[in-house]
């Protein structure tokens, strides 16, 4: 018999499955940080602050093996909780067709290849080797 995929699944908006960890060698975007955040808080049943204490662990462990100095935890913790606040909002008017909300979750979707930036203000000033700003760079202008 055939596995079927359910559609509780598959995330609205990002149209992936929720996962527990972050892709290789990159630093993750806004979406990937939505996916584990929401593998956090949906699947393993976490409530919203542990589920982002989870996420900010993950997204820093990425952060900290790319070399980059980063924000404070507090702060990646509330960006985190911002980015699924922001999903929430557009997730309680799915319904509706308008054009108004079509271009909002547009722009949302746009939004979620962009990096999920949490470097240091002052990373690129940071004693740190060449060739991690330039992967900073990189990072920042692929997006």
């Amino acid at each position: 018999m055939a596995c079927e995929r359910r559609s509780t699944d598959v995330i609205w908006l990002l149209e992936k499955s929720p996962t527990s960890s972050f892709p290789g060698n990159r630093l993750p975007s806004r979406g990937e940080v939505l996916q584990v955040f929401l593998f956090h808080h949906k699947i393993q049943k976490e409530v919203l602050f542990a589920a982002a204490a989870s996420t900010t662990e993950k997204v820093l462990e990425v952060w900290r093996r790319a070399n980059i100095p980063t924000s404070d935890v507090s702060w990646v913790k509330k960006k985190i909780l911002k980015l699924y606040e922001e999903y929430g909002a557009l997730a309680k008017s799915k319904s509706r067709k308008t054009e108004t909300e079509e271009m909002k979750r547009c722009i949302f979707r746009d939004s979620l290849e962009d990096m999920f930036d949490i470097a240091h203000s002052k990373a690129m000033e940071a004693k740190i080797p060449e060739e991690d700003k330039a992967f900073l760079e990189a990072q920042r202008e692929d997006r």
